[in-house]
Formats: structure tokens, sequence, C-alpha cells
């Protein structure tokens, strides 16, 4: 299964090869492996776009995203969809806002 991936623009992607596949674009992967790259970029730029697919309810990801969207948009994420948010960091603290 391909993920929905057309149109979405991002920084950060849990599929990042099906991201770049549909979309031509580079991004990073958003995966357990990389989350020190990853706060140190948004420690530097205070604000980054994650995008996240099935991926997100899969090991590679564990403890990446927030519990709260993985209840609410589980369900959706395992059929194929994509969504896109905004991470911002304010003191300690990241921010997951939806686009």
């Amino acid at each position: 299964m391909l993920s929905d991936w057309e149109n979405k623009k991002c920084d950060w992607a849990t599929n990042a090869t099906v991201y770049k596949y549909i979309s031509g674009d580079s991004v990073r992967f958003y995966r357990t492996a990389y989350m020190q790259k990853f706060i140190n970029e948004l420690m530097e730029k205070k604000e980054l776009s994650v995008g996240i697919d099935y991926y997100a309810l899969m090991y590679v990801c564990k403890d990446m995203i927030p519990v709260k969207i993985i209840q609410e948009r589980g369900a959706e994420l395992s059929q194929g969809k994509v969504f896109v948010y905004t991470v911002t960091l304010e003191d300690t603290l990241m921010y997951w806002r939806e686009q």
C-alpha cells in the first residue's frame, strides 16, 4: 500500500521513500533513529513540518508521534491517509498543530 502523499509538503516524513517517489522532493526520515537530528534542527529553526502515514503506527516511529494523534488518526493512517503537522518548540515543549 502506498500512502497518499500527493500534494503534501513537509520537512520530515515517516515514509520519506514514498514521499520522494510521489513528490520528487527529498525529505528527512522522521524515525526513532533520527530523533536527535530532528531535535537539533527543531532547536535551530523553531518550527518544522512533519508528514505522517501508517509508518507512525510502527516500531520505527515508536514514541515519536504524540499518543493523542495516534488515538485520533490511527484508523485513517492505517488506511493510507497522510497528515502533515507543524511542530514548534517553546522552551522544552514540542507542540503539534495539524496543517
